[in-house]
């Protein structure tokens, strides 16, 4: 649109990865039109024969390279040489042809397991090629549209009768699924069930902003609620909305690195997702989503290469949120010029959110960020620049590798107006791969509707109880009781900041989960523990270096 701003910073870039991706994403969809499978981006199923079902959730990549053959979107496609229009909405239509194919009669789509039958793929699946359809517009053939009501309608009454306040960002993007496919097909029920899952979800916020994820908080979800929302809010009106997205975004604005990234250990889910769409949709409304859309407006490309990389970089997540940049980049593009926007600032000092479990410290160019519900994680930023990243201590004791990384919301941190303290424990490390046992009792207890929903009421009930997603962790998570503590003080005077650890274990052979451009080499090598001992980094703010000393 000529009277709005070029798309510039990480609205660009994001854009730019995921249309440079399309050849990837085309790659990965079964293109024979004889198969079974046709249509299908989950090639573990169609294709190597490793996964004995297709996650619905794959499917989302058709959506999104359907919206890349939006007009606003072609000169740079020419420039970048990715798929014509043709090619892009050919995927679309195979994309939909598979998600229908793989729908249950009620409506509902599996997505990590047979029978599963889940909430969160039938609510992001239906927006995703809603929304897509609502942008394209008249660019899809007509007799696409059929097929869409033939697939949307069976998920939209499903996702009616059913509610996901376990995880509420289910729930959002349930009522912007809704929103959107009433919208595109004008059915009043659908946009009456938008409003009563809105009004379900927005009763969850808790004091300090954010929205439960498994009793917990989830930065990575919080600025997906943020963004889907924004997409809810623009279809239906923002008046219910602005409110509550106000007090999340203001939870938000302190625990943001200079880079717009967040601390996923500080979550329940560990989701790295930052935001983007919602921040440039509510930026009219709201001032801290106008500063933070005009700093990601001006992101250079390392910065929103982290971002982009957090949450695009393998094939699952880049199929499931190719679409999220290019409703970005299209909401820019329709929205006031956001340059003009007051620079993002936060409080200075300590920002402490106790029920959440993270903490984050802002003097000037120092910014600390504490996010001490999942372990003794710490970065140091000095203006833009990353000095020291410590992720606490991993290692070997009693014939066991231990983790510091152990997820607590109920942990207690003290802070001083130079200062903080926290206690933790070194478990034993955990990854969850379901057994055979496991796997049987899920294919044989998901057979039938009935006993599916009253297995994953069983899957939840645990998930809350652990505040674990189980299925989404990749990496460890300390699970049980050790005698091993750990105890953190971050110090800040005279130009440094101090990280003490002291540990309390004999027999203890540690290993420093330290990264960072302040570094030396080697700075992460395992030390024996003779005897409780005290593991001191120094960061010179001045020269930018970090030492490292033990006592």
């Amino acid at each position: 649109m000529p009277d709005r701003p070029a798309l510039s910073g990480d609205y660009l870039y994001q854009l730019q990865y995921v249309g440079d991706a399309a050849r990837r994403l085309l790659a990965m969809q079964d293109g024979d039109a004889l198969s079974p499978s046709f249509g299908s981006f989950h090639y573990p199923y169609w294709r190597d024969k490793t996964s004995e079902f297709a996650d619905a959730r794959f499917q989302e990549a058709g959506a999104a390279l359907g919206l890349l053959a939006h007009p606003a979107f072609r000169e740079i496609g020419r420039d970048r040489g990715w798929p014509g229009p043709e090619e892009l909405l050919r995927a679309y239509r195979a994309g939909l042809t598979n998600l229908r194919r793989l729908q249950y009669a009620e409506g509902s789509y599996d997505e990590w397991y047979k029978g599963e039958r889940g909430f969160a793929a039938t609510a992001f699946t239906t927006f995703a090629y809603a929304a897509a359809a609502i942008e394209l517009g008249d660019v899809l053939p007509a007799d696409i549209h059929g097929l869409l009501r033939e697939t949307l309608a069976p998920a939209a009454r499903w996702l009616l009768g059913r509610e996901d306040l376990v995880k509420v960002n289910h729930e959002v993007v349930a009522a912007a699924a809704l929103a959107t496919y009433g919208t595109l097909c004008s059915d009043a029920p659908s946009l009456a069930g938008a409003r009563d899952k809105l009004a379900r979800s927005l009763a969850t916020q808790t004091e300090e902003g954010w929205f439960p994820e498994l009793r917990g908080m989830d930065f990575g979800y919080s600025a997906l609620v943020v963004d889907y929302l924004g997409h809810y809010g623009r279809l239906v009106g923002m008046d219910q909305v602005v409110a509550p997205v106000g007090r999340l975004v203001n939870f938000l604005l302190p625990h943001f690195h200079p880079d717009l990234t967040l601390s996923a250990e500080g979550g329940t889910c560990r989701n790295p997702y930052a935001g983007q769409a919602g921040y440039v949709l509510f930026a009219p409304h709201i001032e801290g989503a106008a500063a933070v859309a005009g700093r990601l407006a001006a992101l250079g490309p390392e910065a929103s290469r982290a971002r982009i990389l957090a949450y695009l970089a393998d094939d699952l997540r880049l199929a499931r949120w190719s679409i999220l940049p290019l409703l970005g980049a299209l909401a820019f593009q329709r929205m006031p010029d956001v340059s003009a926007a007051a620079p993002l600032s936060v409080a200075q000092g300590w920002t402490v959110n106790a029920r959440a479990g993270v903490a984050a410290f802002h003097s000037g160019s120092l910014h600390i960020h504490v996010p001490y519900a999942g372990g003794p994680v710490t970065r140091v930023f000095h203006g833009d620049r990353l000095v020291l990243a410590d992720l606490g201590v991993d290692g070997e004791a009693h014939g066991a590798s231990v983790t510091s990384m152990t997820y607590d919301a109920d942990r207690k941190a003290s802070t001083t107006s130079d200062g903080m303290t926290a206690r933790f424990e070194l478990a034993p490390a955990g990854y969850f791969y379901p057994s055979f046992l496991q796997r049987l009792v899920l294919r044989l207890g998901s057979t039938t509707n009935w006993s599916s929903r009253r297995l994953r009421e069983a899957i939840d009930w645990y998930r809350q109880r652990k505040r674990t997603a189980i299925n989404q962790s990749g990496t460890s998570v300390g699970k049980g009781g050790h005698d091993i503590g750990l105890e953190r003080n971050i110090e800040i005077a005279e130009g440094r900041v101090t990280i003490s650890d002291w540990i309390d274990s004999t027999g203890l052979r540690i290993r420093l989960r330290l990264a960072g451009s302040g570094l030396a080499a080697g700075a992460g090598d395992e030390i024996a523990a003779a005897g409780p001992m005290t593991v001191r980094k120094v960061v010179d703010l001045a020269s930018g270096q970090v030492e490292v000393e033990t006592a």
